[in-house]
């Protein structure tokens, strides 16, 4: 049986933090692991050089699905002042592929853990874009969110990928 993580994040990290992120996914997909993520520019490109075929799974806008469309509404934050039916059709497909990335295709098998670089740390409200829509899911599904730019989260994952590879690896 398959085991999958979300390497998602940020569009906007340092040559470093996309190095650290290729090395990840190297790591995960030599344990076994099949790399979910969305191909955007940033994050999601720098995971995905480093997860090779069939061991990524790459969702994109035209790849939503009828459920995924429900869930997105379940995470649209209070602050948000738009409605679901205000977005184009694009953007809706967009949010939507992301709850792919964190349930599957499907959306039965879950991710075992999220790894991602953002700049912010409150998933609940103020993380933007399709990436916060991926953390909240990932949030009420209980699944592990590793952010990157956050020295105790970093920490908890080289914790978590030590026990996964068996010895020490360091990241930037």
């Amino acid at each position: 049986m398959s085991k999958f993580y979300a390497g998602i994040g940020s569009r906007n990290i340092s040559e470093e933090m996309a190095n650290s992120m290729q090395k990840i996914a190297r790591i995960l997909e030599s344990k076994g692991y099949t790399l979910r993520s969305g191909g955007a520019k940033g994050s999601d490109k720098a995971f995905q050089r480093g997860a090779t075929l069939p061991n990524r799974e790459i969702f994109k806008a035209k790849d939503a699905e009828p459920w995924s469309y429900d869930l997105v509404k379940k995470y649209i934050p209070d602050d948000r002042p738009k409605t679901f039916d205000s977005w184009s059709p694009y953007v809706q497909s967009l949010l939507a592929r992301n709850m792919m990335q964190i349930l599957g295709k499907e959306g039965k098998n879950p991710v075992e853990f999220v790894v991602c670089w953002t700049p912010q740390g409150d998933y609940q409200t103020s993380e933007v874009g399709g990436t916060g829509y991926a953390l909240r899911c990932a949030l009420d599904h209980d699944i592990p969110i590793y952010n990157l730019n956050y020295p105790e989260q970093k920490i908890a994952f080289k914790k978590n990928l030590q026990k996964i590879i068996g010895d020490i690896l360091l990241i930037n």
